[in-house]
């Protein structure tokens, strides 16, 4: 089980107070300055929301982000770094309904999987979507078939983590599968993306 701090059970309102809201540590910061240059009312998807500190920063950075739908069951998992108890997820749903609170309107949580909220969604809905969830083969596979129809063209394709080979192994057969040769880009925290 992963061992949390003390600054992990705060909201970013606490962390600005205690002036140690690390903006660094966002997942991915490297995608706003392409967010903020990609349009006017973006309406934007995140798979994967811990305790919203991405989202939150996106729509502090981005004012051209109309609505972002962050989508997370916050339930118990194992992974590689650690799993993630009932407690743990619940305290981090409770701390993402805090960090968006300042942003009503502008994002919703769905407390739900990302395949099940993927089929109330229409295609070509979103202007740029971020995969940051479940990373084994199969989530990650999954979760590229069902969210890049959602995508609009010209839209953001992205995605956290692509050091972990399961990772690079489902984008990879995705984009063959679906003859996709725009080129895959870096930026920084480990993130991909494309445009579609």
């Amino acid at each position: 089980m992963a061992a949390l701090t003390r600054l992990d059970r705060l909201s970013i309102a606490e962390l600005k107070a205690e002036g140690i809201w690390a903006k660094h540590y966002i997942s991915a910061i490297g995608l706003i300055p392409l967010l903020q240059k990609h349009g006017a009312a973006l309406k934007g998807l995140e798979i994967g929301v811990c305790r919203g500190e991405n989202i939150a920063r996106f729509l502090e950075e981005c004012p051209n982000i109309a609505h972002i739908d962050a989508v997370d069951p916050f339930m118990a998992y194992d992974d590689p770094n650690g799993g993630m108890d009932q407690a743990m997820m619940d305290m981090f749903h409770t701390l993402a309904l805090k960090n968006f609170s300042a942003y009503l309107g502008r994002v919703t949580l769905h407390r739900m999987r990302s395949a099940e909220f993927a089929k109330t969604v229409p295609d070509n809905v979103y202007d740029y979507l971020f995969i940051d969830g479940d990373h084994s083969y199969e989530a990650v596979r999954d979760d590229i078939a069902a969210w890049f129809p959602k995508l609009k063209s010209g839209g953001l394709f992205c995605g956290h983590d692509v050091l972990v080979k399961d990772v690079q192994r489902a984008i990879v057969e995705f984009r063959q599968s679906h003859n996709i040769t725009a080129p895959v880009q870096l930026c920084a925290n480990s993130v991909w993306y494309w445009v579609k």
